[in-house]
């Protein structure tokens, strides 16, 4: 029998039922229409996840992808047909090896943006507590990644997505993952298992808050949204916050350039001046993925897959099998039209976010109200 999950009025989900129950969403039928290549895209995700254990430590990939009705059809690590199989050049990763090396390095380039800003608070005050996640849903960035403590993470996906990452989560079998899976932390020198045996089920280990929002931002209703859902939550868009956009994996990677010029502007109205954000794209030129970037505000730079560069850890996976990273520059230089690829980001907010901007017209009209203000403008 299904988990029933009740939603309260910040868009959380929380078990319904004490009893335990399997994480199996077999009963897909049950989904909505509208979420259900939301929730396609979350499986294909998480499988992905599942078949490169050498670029991402997700213990609950496959319980994900079980939960989500997609059988993992694959022998010896390498793709099935459910994992969009090998494209036609041998020198082109299949989509799910992007998928995998995109999920890698958002968690390492979260993480490192968390603890480098956490070591400066003491300083001058400034920690990124705030972390926003953007995709298609069906993470567990929440439970594997060693977060500091205080931190308030907000994932936003549909809310089936959400249901069955919760009710997968939440199970038995997720628990006897997580131990296992601290167990080899600490037989590889990870001391005391690190986030794996701070286990918490569906919720973030103590310490740390997981707040699961309903908007999907691949949907133009829930990029209008993000804002007003994230604020209900207890977002504070007035300080600094570090966000993951998933970008590739929106639409199995077919957003246009519009769109994700939407979902950009949506987080560049959200995010403080000198908010952290890092993610990926889908499939263009890198001038169109330098200009998504800068579009919004951000100053940072696009990173082709494979080839090491701002953290990037997929070049050794990359150089094994033969795929090739030059492929995201095309023949540029040789004469030849540049060929659309894949690509990673990092970049800083360096615009103001409407929160603050709100903030700084009260302060200035306030001022000029202010008895005596002409006199003492020079």
């Amino acid at each position: 029998m299904r988990r029933r999950f009740a939603i309260d009025r910040l868009g959380d989900f929380a078990p319904a039922s004490s009893s335990t129950s399997s994480a199996s969403a077999s009963s897909s039928s049950s989904f909505s229409s509208s979420s259900a290549s939301s929730l396609a895209a979350a499986a294909s995700a998480a499988l992905a996840r599942s078949l490169y254990p050498e670029l991402i430590n997700d213990p609950f990939a496959s319980l994900l992808v079980e939960a989500a009705g997609l059988e993992k059809k694959t022998t010896d690590g390498e793709e099935g047909e459910e994992a969009k199989g090998a494209e036609p050049s041998p020198s082109t990763p299949p989509r799910a090896a992007f998928a995998a090396a995109a999920a890698a390095f958002a968690d390492a380039t979260l993480l490192r943006a968390a603890d480098l800003v956490n070591l400066e608070a003491d300083r001058d005050g400034l920690e990124y507590r705030q972390v926003v996640l953007l995709g298609p849903g069906l993470d567990s960035r929440a439970q594997r990644l060693a977060w500091p403590a205080g931190t308030v993470l907000f994932e936003c996906a549909s809310a089936d997505a959400h249901a069955v990452a919760a009710a997968a989560l939440a199970s038995e079998r997720a628990g006897e993952l997580a131990s296992e899976a601290a167990a080899r932390a600490v037989e590889e020198g990870g001391g005391a298992g690190g986030a794996f045996s701070a286990f918490n089920g569906s919720k973030a280990p103590r310490g740390r808050l997981l707040r699961r929002i309903v908007c999907d931002v691949s949907e133009e209703g829930g990029r209008e949204a993000l804002a007003e859902r994230l604020f209900a939550a207890g977002f504070r868009a007035e300080r600094l916050s570090v966000w993951c956009v998933n970008a590739g994996a929106f639409g199995d990677g077919s957003l246009d350039i519009e769109s994700l010029g939407q979902i950009f502007g949506a987080v560049a109205s959200c995010a403080a001046f000198c908010s952290f954000v890092v993610g990926d794209l889908p499939a263009m030129t890198r001038a169109e993925a330098e200009g998504v970037v800068a579009g919004s505000g951000l100053l940072g730079s696009v990173v082709a897959f494979g080839s090491g560069g701002d953290g990037d850890g997929s070049a050794a996976l990359w150089r094994r099998k033969g795929w090739s990273a030059a492929a995201a520059r095309g023949g540029v230089g040789r004469g030849e039209p540049e060929q659309p690829s894949r690509w990673l980001f990092v970049g800083q907010q360096r615009s103001r976010s409407d929160a603050e901007l709100g903030i700084l017209r009260a302060f200035s009209e306030a001022a000029e109200d202010a008895e005596g203000f002409e006199d003492n403008v020079s």
